[in-house]
């Protein structure tokens, strides 16, 4: 985050940064809500509102565990590698 006029910059809200980076990371794996919802141990209903903004993951609750998510990757859940262009920013992939 940018600070404004020499005032140090708000952190992000943890919850926030870890909610956002599953549904990104599913979304770039191909990976159905409803795939989601099992693999994080949630409801469907519960999916739609991390999507929406109105749930949020919290690393100490049971359903994330890194460990377990990535354990649950298997090839009925990913795709071939994507092409997603030329870099535009200062990607080094």
């Amino acid at each position: 985050m940018i600070a404004s006029r020499g005032e140090p910059a708000a952190k992000p809200d943890p919850s926030s940064v870890l909610t956002k980076a599953v549904a990104r990371a599913a979304e770039r794996l191909d990976i159905s809500r409803a795939l989601l919802a099992k693999i994080l141990g949630v409801s469907p209903p519960t999916v739609t509102r991390l999507y929406g903004g109105e749930y949020k993951l919290d690393e100490r609750r049971k359903e994330y565990k890194l460990e377990e998510l990535v354990a649950g990757i298997n090839s009925a859940n990913t795709h071939a590698e994507s092409d997603f262009g030329k870099p535009i920013g200062k990607e080094i992939w």
